[in-house]
């Protein structure tokens, strides 16, 4: 109940409420993964980039099977709004050893797709993640996606054509 909770506070604008759920459900069950995925995706929406980098870095050692642990922390290294933070390098690196991973879900697997361009165009292979962003919205076009997904890949493919990286 906490983390639906948690989840519909995210994404209703208030993630600091949201936080809070989430350090509760933790506090009573310190090795629910949905719960640490969460903290520190919130984190991140509370723009405490840094915060949010550790506790995905922890997390992805705690849940080595949770892919959603290692395409979030490649997200927050290719896209940071904070300077500080972003790593082309390691994300691209990252990113490249996700692709060589079995994705169960059409959801992970655009995840994935979406965050390796992240990385390329972090990297400044803007054509290259363009093409994978087009890839993506294929993807997405035949599963029947929700219009919200369409956009925000559509976002982010304008912005690699424009030879700009992603900062969200």
């Amino acid at each position: 109940a906490r983390l639906l909770r948690a989840r519909l506070l995210a994404v209703t604008g208030r993630p600091a409420e949201a936080l809070e759920q989430y350090k509760t459900a933790l506090d009573l069950e310190p090795l629910n993964a949905d719960a640490a995925l969460g903290y520190g995706m919130t984190l991140a929406l509370l723009d405490r980039f840094v915060e949010a980098r550790d506790r995905l870095t922890e997390g992805n050692k705690t849940f080595p099977d949770k892919v959603a642990f290692k395409w979030t922390l490649v997200r927050l290294l290719a896209a940071a709004p904070d300077d500080r933070l972003r790593n082309a390098r390691r994300a691209l690196t990252s990113a490249e050893q996700l692709l060589g991973e079995s994705q169960k879900s059409l959801d992970d697997r655009v995840a994935v797709g979406e965050t390796y361009a992240m990385a390329l165009a972090e990297s400044g292979q803007h054509a290259t993640a363009a093409a994978v962003q087009r890839d993506v919205r294929a993807t997405v076009q035949k599963s029947g996606g929700s219009d919200d997904i369409l956009r925000r890949v559509g976002e982010n493919l304008s912005q690699y054509e424009r030879g700009l990286p992603c900062r969200r």
